[in-house]
């Protein structure tokens, strides 16, 4: 099954639809940015990855943090070691 080739162009009132293939009948619309589609998709990318490495990074940290109290360090010295403020600090 084929699709429709559509290219969506902005303009003053909103959105304007090209469509180059009226045979097929799926239909994927790319958005004509003035050339930043390629930076918009990458953007997307480093965004979905910060998001996931913050994940990571806050999952990490808990651990540690969970060791480092084990070891009988206070809340305060866990945060100071860790490099965070006390008030971000969470032992759990």
């Amino acid at each position: 099954m084929g699709g429709y080739d559509v290219v969506a162009k902005k303009w003053d009132e909103g959105w304007e639809l090209h469509i180059a293939d009226w045979e097929t009948a799926e239909i994927s619309i790319a958005p004509d940015l003035n050339g930043l589609e390629a930076e918009i998709m990458q953007t997307r990318a480093e965004i979905r990855s910060a998001a996931e490495a913050q994940i990571r990074a806050t999952a990490y940290s808990r651990q540690v943090a969970r060791a480092l109290r084990s070891q009988g360090l206070s809340v305060t010295d866990t945060a100071a070691v860790l490099g965070v403020t006390r008030s971000r600090f969470r032992s759990s």
